[in-house]
């Protein structure tokens, strides 16, 4: 598994290899960089190898030949390591940590698989995928995927962390319609700042009906708290969430950014959104995500800077049972269940196929 950056990235890649350990009793190693350690710090099944990786973004020479030297570094220890082991396969899941792994994979002649989260294939997958074995992809159509790439592509949607599958909604439970506003790591100041005036501005009804849960950077939790108290407004304030499965789950209204994850949560769980772009992703991909969603039926789109549409549509959704009913049948009809399953079921069988 070469993964690493974010946990966009990563944890697909061990949700992956969790089912491919427990399906078939697979060994898997995982070539990452230094940041994508705080993802894996729970699997002790699994072995980690940290490889040198750079962004190639600089125009600075020196920053330049430190980028080439740290690739050129992951690729020698990443070849070594798939010499030593012998993979039946290199799964590749995006981020340039994954590009070292990946060279080394090609001079070796070992079977690379791609797999795409966003809706727009990233920089480095776009390169893998021309000479990958498969390419698995999480939404359809996938924007930039290379022609070359386009025979050997299965959708089967973005592996999640189990809880995601196993978790169970009960709506006689529920007294207050749940509004969950998650920020995010990127960009989550934008939702601490506008979200909170607009809610403010609610009919007095729809106030006392909410109970928000809303994660914020901690320099403003207690201002947060201290706001929607003398609002009169029910709210859950954390830097951390620590059981985002159930919350979700048991929203009645998702407002999110649209990373790859949650919107695969999104779908997986069948909830109503409002997605909100982070207007600085990378090839604008979160913008794509959203897009998807909503060109699907299950979600409302808004970008940052049409902020003055938020009130509007956060009004309609709350008080408009049918509507978010409407966009969670839309939802169920564009969720593959169990993408891990599948996706390890086609690989094996493949392989197995291949080596009879």
């Amino acid at each position: 598994m070469a993964t690493g950056g974010t946990g966009g990235h990563v944890y697909p890649a061990v949700s992956l290899s969790h089912t491919f350990m427990e399906m078939y009793q697979a060994k898997c190693h995982f070539l990452i960089d230094e940041r994508a350690k705080k993802f894996l710090h729970n699997h002790d099944t699994i072995s980690i190898h940290i490889l040198k990786a750079a962004t190639i973004s600089a125009r600075n020479p020196i920053a330049l030949a430190k980028t080439a030297y740290n690739i050129t570094i992951g690729f020698i220890v990443s070849f070594f390591l798939i010499l030593k082991h012998r993979p039946d396969l290199v799964f590749v899941f995006g981020g340039y940590p994954s590009l070292p792994p990946a060279l080394a994979a090609w001079v070796l002649r070992t079977k690379i698989a791609v797999h795409e989260q966003n809706a727009t294939m990233g920089k480095v997958n776009r390169l893998i995928a021309k000479g990958a074995w498969r390419v698995f992809l999480s939404m359809e159509p996938c924007r930039r995927l290379p022609r070359i790439a386009k025979d050997i592509v299965c959708t089967y949607g973005n592996p999640l962390r189990k809880e995601f599958y196993t978790i169970k909604r009960h709506e006689k439970s529920q007294k207050k319609n749940r509004l969950l506003i998650v920020g995010g790591s990127q960009g989550a100041q934008f939702f601490t700042q506008t979200i909170p005036p607009l809610l403010a501005k609610m009919p007095p009804d729809i106030k006392q009906s909410l109970h928000i849960v809303q994660n914020a950077h901690t320099h403003d939790l207690d201002r947060l708290r201290a706001f929607y108290q003398e609002c009169q407004i029910t709210a859950d304030i954390h830097h951390f969430i620590s059981d985002i499965a159930y919350q979700m789950c048991h929203a009645t209204l998702i407002i999110s950014r649209s990373g790859a994850s949650s919107v695969a949560e999104i779908i997986e769980l069948n909830r109503p959104s409002i997605l909100i772009p982070f207007a600085a992703s990378i090839e604008n991909d979160q913008y794509h995500n959203a897009k998807y969603l909503m060109d699907k039926g299950g979600a409302h789109l808004i970008e940052e800077k049409n902020a003055d549409e938020l009130y509007d549509v956060m009004l309609d959704l709350l008080q408009n049972h049918t509507k978010r009913e409407c966009m969670s049948s839309h939802l169920h009809t564009i969720k593959t269940h169990n993408p891990s399953q599948k996706i390890a079921q086609h690989v094996v069988n493949l392989l197995h196929n291949e080596n009879a």
